[in-house]
């Protein structure tokens, strides 16, 4: 699926919703993808290659591929309050983005925050590892598995919760955002 520049695809889900790609296959978004009503859009079996607008309007999104690649460069993810928005499994880079909002942004896979992103949506580790290798200040952190790399300090505005995972990033922890 591709959304080219200047086009908008707007997918609204009442309750958990399915898209299947047997082989895998990969979402382009270089336009707007809109994710509107309460319920969940779990797609499977794709990478994303997002350089557009993703907005989590309403309910959640994931998509997995175990052995997927998710490349973000350039985007704008809006995540509204109560959504979340997780690219799970497989490896997601993050270069040069925009993640905000007051939902959550996590995923299960391996996560790399390489530079220039502006993050202060909610963070969430769920598992995986997650490699972080610049400042950021997220409105929360939240770590409840896996592990977090990297040399990024982080500097969450509101909570840090740690239930279960590992620390093994090198960069400070600025709890309170100071």
């Amino acid at each position: 699926i591709v959304i080219p520049i200047g086009q908008t695809l707007t997918k609204t889900t009442s309750g958990n919703e399915f898209w299947v790609l047997g082989n895998g296959g990969t979402l382009v978004i270089q336009g707007t993808f809109n994710k509107s009503g309460p319920g969940a859009l779990l797609m499977d079996r794709y990478s994303v290659n997002c350089t557009g607008i993703l907005n989590i309007n309403q309910g959640n999104m994931f998509h997995t591929y175990s052995g997927g690649t998710n490349t973000f460069n350039g985007a704008n993810i809006t995540i509204a309050s109560g959504s979340f928005y997780g690219p799970n499994g497989g490896t997601s880079t993050f270069t040069n983005c925009n993640v905000s909002g007051g939902g959550s942004f996590g995923d299960t896979g391996n996560r790399t925050i390489t530079s220039g992103n502006v993050i202060t949506a909610n963070m969430n580790v769920s598992g995986g590892t997650h490699t972080i290798n610049q400042d950021i200040s997220p409105a929360s952190y939240t770590i409840s598995n896996g592990t977090l790399n990297g040399t990024g300090n982080i500097a969450p505005v509101g909570d840090l919760t740690m239930s279960a995972g590992t620390i093994s990033n090198t960069g400070n922890w600025m709890v309170g955002g100071s």
